[in-house]
């Protein structure tokens, strides 16, 4: 075998999918002990966007490519593999192009405040400067509840009731905000992140708006199709179109 072939088998190998995906894995639990002792901003900066994660997506994308291109000609059973394929490329492809793109931020609300904006973290020469971002809508903290545990003054949790005004949609929104259950609306997904307690109690906020979340999502849709092809359906298209037998040259026949 040339270079070129053996360059071309390793690249459309199993095997390198298999090392790829270990790879990312390692990545993911590292940015997990990231986020957990340096804070999410770090995890994001350090492991989620580094040229490293961006290197093995992009990566795994050439090698999903390279093994559909290798089995050209398709048969009529291998309609879920592409599918499967498919949905790979799209998560792929849309988790870097989202993860370059999304905007993140904060938002500190007092109690019976409003606000129509979220602020937003830039370098300018290296120098980090903070922006004040529209969300294109107003939210409002009616009421920030902090309940504690028995006899302490620690918090066990706290829950932010908050209205949304959107006047150019004639929509508004009213949604309890607490750990682990966001508020997800018109792109942007606005969870709770600690409070402050001065004159009036604040709440504070995280904003994320990722444009890659919805083509994301509908990767996985298109996943799962094809995995769900490839486990009922395959068995009744090999059947309907069974695959040709395999020439057997003089070759093969000397070899055995």
């Amino acid at each position: 075998m040339t270079f070129s072939d053996r360059l071309w088998a390793f690249i459309t190998s199993v095997k390198l999918t298999l090392y790829l995906l270990l790879g990312i894995t390692i990545l993911l639990v590292l940015g997990t002990y990231v986020e957990t002792t340096q804070g999410n901003t770090a995890a994001i900066a350090i492991i989620y966007r580094s040229p490293f994660m961006d290197g093995l997506i992009l990566l795994l994308a050439i090698n999903q490519i390279t093994c559909t291109i290798k089995r050209y000609p398709y048969k009529p059973h291998q309609a879920g593999w592409l599918l499967t394929h498919v949905g790979v490329l799209m998560i792929l492809f849309s988790s870097i192009y989202g993860r370059r793109l999304e905007q993140e931020g904060t938002i500190v609300l007092p109690e019976g405040g409003t606000t129509d904006y979220y602020v937003m973290e830039h370098k300018v020469d290296g120098r980090p400067q903070m922006w004040a971002v529209p969300l294109g809508f107003e939210i409002s903290l009616d009421q920030f509840k902090v309940e504690k545990y028995p006899g302490t003054q620690m918090a066990s949790d706290f829950t932010s009731h908050i209205r949304v005004e959107d006047i150019e949609n004639s929509r508004a929104v009213e949604h309890d905000i607490k750990v682990n259950h966001p508020l997800k609306y018109n792109g942007f997904v606005i969870a709770q992140q600690s409070y402050m307690v001065g004159d009036r109690t604040s709440t504070v906020l995280s904003v994320l708006k990722n444009p890659g979340t919805p083509a994301v999502f509908f990767g996985f849709i298109v996943l799962s199709v094809g995995i769900m092809i490839i486990v009922f359906i395959k068995p009744i298209l090999k059947r309907k179109f069974p695959p040709a037998p395999k020439r057997v040259t003089k070759q093969s026949v000397q070899t055995a």
